[in-house]
């Protein structure tokens, strides 16, 4: 498991991904075939595979269940993974107890240390301009809560919208008076959130969702926005 975790680390993506399978369909342990695949949910989602990766998750999961998960998969089981970046992963998961489709984004490790004012900074900016603009902040918490480990929160959902780069790469570069409608949605809901003194540092296509209803919101830390 050391050696696939450090090629993993350097780059050699080919040589570790081999070595981890080997351990997975070899091993007798549970326990190392359970890490062996969650190592191969982080090779995959660096080579893009995010049905292969949620695939690893899901066997390392069910090998052990409570080493590996990375949010309340009980009240939020997952139905697709949505995503990964240098902060966290993104899911499309079901509330068991509401009945709807929510987002959850799960920290990686390095994240979620320090004070729970400094982790969960973006679900909590986001409960401050809730509304038009900004998806509500539903739950946020952590796998193991005595020790702060695993930190995820739970955003709304909305049904069939798709971030700014797949959208141009989907309808090509956008005409001059969608253009000026988004930059006008995406300008109010700046200045909404800086008149409570949080600032967007990321802004991008890709950190913002476009959909039939709503021309997007920005995804990316430290908060989310909705333009209506």
């Amino acid at each position: 498991m050391q050696v696939g975790s450090i090629a993993a680390s350097l780059g050699d993506l080919k040589e570790a991904k081999s070595l981890l399978i080997e351990i997975f369909e070899s091993s007798k342990n549970n326990n190392d075939k359970a890490l062996a695949a969650y190592n191969l949910f982080f090779i995959y989602l660096r080579q893009g595979s995010n049905n292969n990766a949620l695939k690893c998750l899901n066997a390392a999961i069910r090998l052990n269940r409570q080493a590996h998960i990375l949010h309340n998969v009980d009240r939020y089981p997952i139905k697709s993974l949505l995503g990964a970046g240098g902060m966290g992963c993104v899911f499309l998961c079901e509330d068991s107890l509401e009945q709807r489709l929510v987002v959850v984004k799960c920290l990686w490790e390095i994240q979620s240390s320090g004070e729970a004012k400094e982790i969960f900074a973006e679900p909590l900016a986001m409960a401050k301009i809730a509304g038009d603009y900004v998806p509500k902040p539903l739950d946020y918490g952590y796998v193991n809560a005595a020790q702060r480990e695993r930190a995820f929160f739970v955003t709304e959902f909305v049904e069939g919208a798709i971030d700014g780069e797949a959208w141009l790469v989907k309808h090509g570069k956008m005409d001059l008076a969608t253009g000026a409608a988004v930059g006008i949605q995406v300008a109010q809901a700046l200045q909404k959130a800086h008149e409570k003194d949080i600032f967007h540092l990321d802004l991008k296509p890709a950190n913002l969702l476009l959909s039939n209803q709503r021309w997007g919101w920005v995804l990316t830390y430290p908060f989310l926005f909705i333009i209506g």
